[in-house]
């Protein structure tokens, strides 16, 4: 995880494996080093590698929120909409207060044209967490596609006024 954030992502990815192949391992040790290394994955842009070890994350904990999210994630980067937002929901029935999870179930609802359904995503994900620029920046995109303008410059001054991370 260390290396992963220092922007090392092959020795990461290395000492990942090394985790993973270990015959020591407990399971949750097992499943934490293949979430990690779905991350590092997806930081590296290895969108449909990632799915593979979320696959098996889920496989392993079929209750892991965030490894349902980060997989509906990497789905929606490789266009596989509908199951991204299948995935994201689920995340959302198992923690109803992941943010990341609306934030890209509106994502992928704004992709797939269904944008009143991205902005109240895209509205709960701000009742969650209303310091999340990335929830307004989104949901001011969202606005314009549906001809709202004001609405739209509204939320995305909002955004460029928080100018944070978001989860």
């Amino acid at each position: 995880e260390v290396l992963s954030q220092r922007h090392d992502f092959v020795a990461a990815l290395a000492d990942l494996d090394a985790v993973i192949q270990a015959e020591t391992a407990t399971l949750a040790g097992r499943i934490s080093a293949l979430f990690s290394r779905a991350c590092v994955k997806l930081k590296l842009g290895q969108h449909r590698q990632a799915v593979v070890d979320l696959d098996e994350v889920i496989r392993m904990d079929s209750c892991h929120a965030e490894a349902f999210a980060k997989r509906g994630y990497a789905k929606s980067l490789t266009r596989a909409l509908e199951q991204a937002a299948e995935d994201l929901s689920h995340a959302i029935r198992v923690d109803p207060n992941m943010v990341f999870a609306y934030i890209h179930r509106g994502n992928v609802k704004t992709l797939l044209g269904d944008l009143t359904g991205a902005i109240a995503d895209l509205d709960h994900a701000i009742a969650l967490d209303p310091q999340c620029a990335q929830a307004y920046n989104n949901r001011g995109y969202a606005k314009t596609l549906m001809g709202n303008p004001d609405g739209a410059v509204q939320d995305l001054s909002t955004a460029i006024r928080l100018d944070t991370a978001c989860t």
